[in-house]
C-alpha cells in the first residue's frame, strides 16, 4: 500500500468507527430512556388499568387468541401451572405493548435531537 492508499483506508475507518460508536450511544441512550418512561410512576408504566385496557384492546389476533386459548386451558384445568402460564402470557402481552411505544417515542425523541 502506499501513503495515499493508507490514507484513504485511515478516513475509511475513522468514518466507520464514528458511525459505530454514533450508533452504539443511540442505542444506549434509547435503551435507558425506554426503562425510565415503562418505570413505575411513569408515562408509560404498563401496569395501570388503563394501559393494562389499552394493551390488550391493541393486541394483535394471534396474541388474543392464544391469550384466549391459555385463559381456556386454566379455566378448564385449574392447576397452578395453568394459572402461571397465563398470568406469563398476559404479562408478556402488556409489557411488550408498552416496551414497543416507549422505544419509538425514545427513538424519535433521540433523532429529532441529534
Amino acid at each position: 500500500m502506499n501513503n495515499a492508499e493508507i490514507k484513504a483506508f485511515n478516513e475509511d475507518l475513522d468514518r466507520y468507527q464514528a458511525q459505530e460508536i454514533a450508533s452504539d450511544r443511540r442505542a444506549e441512550w434509547i435503551e435507558q430512556q425506554v426503562e425510565f418512561l415503562t418505570s413505575e410512576g411513569e408515562e408509560y408504566y404498563p401496569f395501570t388499568p388503563s394501559h393494562v385496557q389499552e394493551a390488550i384492546s391493541e393486541a394483535k389476533l394471534s396474541d388474543i387468541i392464544l391469550l384466549s386459548s391459555y385463559a381456556h386451558v386454566a379455566k378448564k384445568f385449574p392447576t397452578e401451572h395453568a394459572m402461571v402460564y397465563l398470568g406469563t402470557f398476559f404479562n408478556r402481552v402488556i409489557q411488550e405493548y408498552w416496551l414497543q411505544l416507549a422505544k419509538l417515542r425514545s427513538e424519535n425523541d433521540y433523532d429529532s435531537r441529534w
